[in-house]
């Protein structure tokens, strides 16, 4: 579904949830549930606390689907909810670093030890980035968020919102080449 088209289901979905029909619901939360719940595990956070903090932003979204103003904005909205919900989160919560990538430890083949070296490294070179470079890096490119959505999530200006980016990019970069070359152009670990 292209981007225009699932603003499009959004919108429709948010007015007959409007109308009365709680049930449109439910494919707003198919639609979401997952890109969210990536988000929330790209920030750092454990499996449970961003499946919780994943459905309490859904109860909160139904609650207030009256607020969100532009239903053709919904993916942006519903992300500022969720960013708001894990921000109330983290001020009552003593928080603790988790890796930010799951190892899939069933590849077998002799590059396994040397992509989950790297996969090691970026997990930490990620959770080594401030939070607010982590949050903008993880919404352009885990995730697929245009510049303009990142801002609106964040509540930054979109020149802001790119600079993070850039910035992000260039510290993994930096990381990444310390421990394994040039890998931005050669693809692979230089010996």
């Amino acid at each position: 579904m292209t981007a225009t088209a699932e603003s499009a289901a959004d919108a429709a979905a948010v007015a007959r949830v409007l109308a009365g029909d709680h049930d449109a619901f439910a494919e707003l939360v198919r639609r979401h549930q997952n890109p969210l719940y990536r988000y929330a595990r790209g920030l750092g956070l454990d499996h449970d606390t961003a499946l919780d903090l994943v459905q309490e932003t859904f109860v909160k979204a139904f609650a207030r689907c009256d607020q969100c103003r532009e239903a053709d904005r919904f993916r942006s909205w519903l992300f500022r909810v969720f960013r708001n919900t894990m921000l109330d989160w983290a001020k009552n919560v003593r928080r603790t670093e988790v890796s930010i990538l799951d190892v899939d430890d069933a590849a077998h083949d002799e590059d396994f030890a040397e992509r989950l070296a790297l996969r090691e490294a970026l997990g930490g070179a990620l959770t080594a980035l401030p939070s607010i470079l982590r949050e903008a890096f993880l919404l352009r490119h885990n995730l697929g968020h245009p510049y303009e959505e990142i801002a609106e999530i964040t509540g930054i200006t979109l020149s802001a919102a790119k600079m993070r980016v850039a910035r992000a990019r260039e510290a993994l970069r930096e990381a990444l080449d310390a421990d394994y070359g040039d890998v931005t152009s050669a693809g692979s670990r230089s010996s």
